[in-house]
């Protein structure tokens, strides 16, 4: 694992999010991206373009932004960097993650939470990308992974020797559970969350297809089981 995207708008879950990329680049030299939207300034003035593509943070932010510093430099191996991002679209989105060489996006709680149409645009664009998707759970401390259940959807089709050898690359929590998802998943809740409980499974799995419409739910599993979901691509499964 070598890079890892987090967009935020700086709330408490930020340093949840940052502790879990820690302790997940298995000491290899890793940039950790705080990614902060803006909209595009409507200004021809280039000093105020400037002053409105890095917006001041409040004293709460610029402490959590702190913290997430000091996390960072007690690994040795990892950098943290501030993207400010002004506008979001799938080419922007594309260039940003391959300039960045990303291997992972890191998803919080609040972030999903946010009703501006620029996060919303950008989740449905990062649901709809190849790259993997750690969407974190309910908790407010950092993971320890090492018990997953996969959830194996019909119309996905993708058997779990193929997932767990993708996960292998660059995590090392094994699959030790899997539930079979016919069409809705709500049904089944009550017989995860006992499995879950029985195993004591601490992630998630799921591979998920590009969606051929726009209008791509967004509400995820992990929030109605409370467990972090590791979204994987199912044509990166090879």
């Amino acid at each position: 694992m070598k890079n890892i995207l987090i967009p935020t708008t700086v709330e408490n879950d930020i340093l949840t999010a940052v502790k879990t990329a820690v302790k997940y680049t298995t000491g290899t030299n890793c940039s950790i991206v705080l990614m902060m939207l803006q909209k595009i300034p409507n200004t021809y003035s280039a000093s105020q373009f400037l002053r409105e593509t890095t917006p001041p943070c409040t004293p709460a932010q610029n402490s959590l932004l702190n913290q997430c510093r000091e996390i960072v430099t007690q690994t040795g191996n990892c950098r943290l960097l501030i993207h400010h991002q002004c506008g979001m679209s799938a080419p922007l989105l594309k260039n940003l993650m391959d300039h960045l060489d990303t291997d992972l996006v890191i998803l919080t709680r609040s972030y999903k939470e946010e009703k501006n149409s620029l996060h919303t645009t950008c989740r449905q664009l990062l649901l709809n990308s190849k790259y993997p998707i750690l969407h974190l759970g309910n908790e407010s401390e950092e993971y320890n992974f090492n018990k997953a259940m996969y959830l194996e959807y019909s119309k996905v089709d993708l058997g779990i020797h193929e997932v767990q050898k993708l996960i292998n690359e660059q995590f090392s929590f094994k699959i030790v559970s899997q539930a079979k998802i016919e069409e809705s998943i709500d049904e089944m809740v009550p017989h995860i969350t006992e499995t879950i409980s029985k195993n004591n499974i601490d992630i998630l799995i799921e591979a998920r297809r590009t969606a051929k419409k726009s209008g791509r739910k967004e509400q995820s599993v992990n929030q109605d089981l409370g467990l972090p979901l590791l979204s994987v691509h199912a044509e990166m499964v090879t």
